[in-house]
């Protein structure tokens, strides 16, 4: 007789019977999830939506670091001792999100080993993603850089060329 086989591990199943440390909000398009500087004190989870991430520097620039859809987590820079936001988060869309204090996410990560493999294996994905788009952008803008010299040096070498055709 052979064991029933289990289904696989489903992340919002879980997360929706999660006890305690566990609020979801309704976010219309536009709304502000948290403003860069708030206190660091939870992790987000998107069940429906799409959300963008802001930062903002001194000068006023705004600059996306991020647009997370459905099923992906944001905010988690609290578990490694971030006390303020590094950015802002604002829904692009309807969204449904779960927020999870600190304590309760920090407890759900120790206690579910299935939950803790997942939220991980998020995490480095989304890791890769974003070093896989640096060394993309890096590429682009050094070959950008190395047509700018040559195109300076051609403009150098051709004016050259005319100076000494008029010295003649």
């Amino acid at each position: 007789m052979r064991a029933a086989k289990k289904p696989p591990f489903n992340v919002n199943k879980f997360l929706a019977t999660v006890d305690g440390g566990r609020t979801i909000s309704n976010c219309g398009k536009n709304q502000t999830i948290f403003w860069q500087g708030d206190a660091a004190d939870s992790v987000f989870y998107i069940r429906e939506g799409k959300v963008k991430v802001t930062v903002r520097s001194d000068q006023g620039k705004e600059a996306v670091v991020a647009i997370h859809g459905k099923g992906d987590f944001f905010g988690e820079g609290c578990l490694n001792g971030q006390l303020l936001r590094l950015a802002s988060a604002v829904a692009m869309a309807d969204s449904a999100i779960l927020r999870f204090t600190k304590v309760a996410i920090v407890r759900v990560l120790r206690e579910q080993p299935k939950f803790a493999e997942k939220f991980m294996s998020h995490l480095l994905a989304r890791n890769a993603r974003v070093e896989e788009d640096l060394v993309v952008s890096y590429s682009i803008r050094a070959r950008s850089a190395s047509r700018e010299r040559c195109l300076s040096w051609q403009i150098s070498a051709k004016r050259e060329l005319q100076n000494l055709s008029l010295r003649k």
